[in-house]
């Protein structure tokens, strides 16, 4: 009875160290996880608060680079304005002629200086001449005019006459050489085609309406509609005008009628000017395809496979020459039809060809590669220009050449050689004629300047 009640005494005693043992061990633990809980909470605002810092510190970063990078972007601007010495063609001389003011007290020194026109001095050309300058280049500044002020859309220089056609519908007719305006002519809706010209007449196409324009005073000789969809630039001769159109076909109008006097298909679609010599009419084709047609007899003569799509024709008595995409010049004679020569460019022909006054020499553009002239008759290279875009004037035996980055060279036409080369900024456009000696110039805003060689 004794040792029952020891034993239970015991377990009693027992049960109650096991139960206050569990109590204690597990009051640690939990304070345990709580800590490591707070521990992870404290770490986290902290890693939280690192990421904001750095966010910011991130934000001020690029704004102290935007910052940086305006600051030297400003500072670039002002030491290029500083520094940039534009044309010395014509333009902005580095002498710095001063502007043909009327002198004040507080210029007493500055006179007018008579060789120099007048201009507003807000305008980009009012130091437009420098005698030193021109002189060094051998070179005078003819005329310049004032047009519209829509700005240029297109020019062409015609028998001593300049043509301009403005962005506000007019066309201009300029003497080149004196700089008179001999009409003006207002177009009712935009141009279809580039405009072509006869001795006598000046031929476009306008929404579906041709009109014909006397070149002597501007005035309108006929005008119709057409269904044909004209698509080139016009052939012009005493008694005809031909169109190539955008269905492949070449159409013969003769001046006073108003539908086409013969039709023939040459191909895909006729975008360069038609050519035609003797009764015979040649229509390049997108295609690649010359067709030849008899217009005397109203049929198909022959086709030539030109080997790619054509850029331009020119043409003597006796040869037609073709440039086209697939980087060749082609030379064919007109009698017999035979392929006289063909030569092959550094990309493909763009521009071009063009003759020289004395019909020796042949002009064209190859696309990335440079302007190439070769002789007319045998087609070798006389001499090639890299860069080069096109022949704009002829100063005794020098060409001055169009080149890429809007540059103006001298080059000798006997070797190829440049002797200067000037950038022609402010200006956008150069009218085309390497048989004078004249260059016409134009701005955006459609002023006119015609720049001659002082010898």
């Amino acid at each position: 009875m004794k040792r029952m009640a020891w034993h239970l005494a015991l377990s009693g005693v027992m049960i109650l160290a096991v139960h206050a043992l569990g109590c204690t061990a597990v009051t640690p633990a939990t304070m345990v996880a709580d800590e490591i809980e707070e521990q992870f909470m404290t770490k986290g605002q902290e890693l939280e608060d690192a990421l904001v810092r750095i966010h910011e510190a991130l934000m001020a970063s690029g704004e102290r680079t935007s910052e940086q990078l305006g600051n030297l972007y400003d500072k670039l601007v002002a030491t290029y304005e500083r520094d940039h010495r534009p044309s010395k063609l014509v333009f902005f001389p580095e002498d710095k002629t001063p502007d043909p003011v009327t002198p004040t007290p507080d210029r007493p020194d500055v006179t007018p200086d008579p060789d120099v026109p007048e201009a507003p001095t807000e305008r980009i050309d009012r130091n437009i001449v420098s005698r030193a300058t021109l002189t060094r280049r051998g070179l005078q500044v003819l005329w310049r005019l004032e047009l519209d002020g829509t700005g240029i859309h297109s020019a062409y220089l015609d028998d001593g006459q300049l043509y301009l056609i403005t962005n506000g519908n007019r066309i201009y007719c300029i003497d080149q050489r004196s700089g008179i305006t001999r009409w003006v002519y207002t177009l009712e809706r935009r141009l279809d085609t580039e405009v072509g010209f006869s001795p006598d007449y000046l031929i476009f196409s306008s929404l579906d309406t041709i009109h014909v324009l006397d070149k002597a005073d501007g005035t309108e000789r006929w005008r119709f509609e057409t269904d044909i969809k004209p698509a080139s630039q016009p052939y012009g001769d005493e008694t005809r005008f031909i169109f190539g159109a955008w269905n492949g076909d070449v159409h013969g109008f003769r001046f006073g009628d108003i539908h086409p006097h013969w039709t023939f298909r040459a191909g895909d679609r006729v975008f360069v000017r038609p050519d035609y010599h003797d009764g015979m009419v040649y229509g390049a084709a997108d295609d690649g395809n010359l067709a030849i047609y008899n217009a005397e007899r109203r049929l198909m003569h022959e086709s030539f496979d030109l080997g790619g799509r054509p850029a331009g024709i020119a043409s003597t008595e006796n040869m037609l020459y073709v440039g086209n995409e697939n980087f060749e010049v082609t030379a064919i004679h007109r009698a017999t039809l035979n392929r006289r020569w063909s030569f092959g460019a550094g990309g493909r022909v763009t521009d071009g060809p063009w003759l020289s006054e004395d019909e020796d020499a042949l002009y064209f553009t190859a696309f990335r590669d440079g302007l190439y002239s070769v002789s007319a008759m045998e087609g070798d290279e006389r001499w090639f220009l890299r860069g080069g875009l096109k022949p704009v004037a002829r100063s005794g035996n020098n060409l001055l050449v169009l080149r890429e980055a809007d540059r103006i060279s001298m080059v000798d036409d006997d070797t190829g050689q440049v002797q200067w080369s000037e950038p022609i900024a402010p200006f956008v456009g150069v009218v085309t004629n390497q048989d004078n000696d004249i260059i016409s110039l134009y701005t955006a805003d459609g002023r006119v300047y015609a720049v001659a060689s002082g010898n």
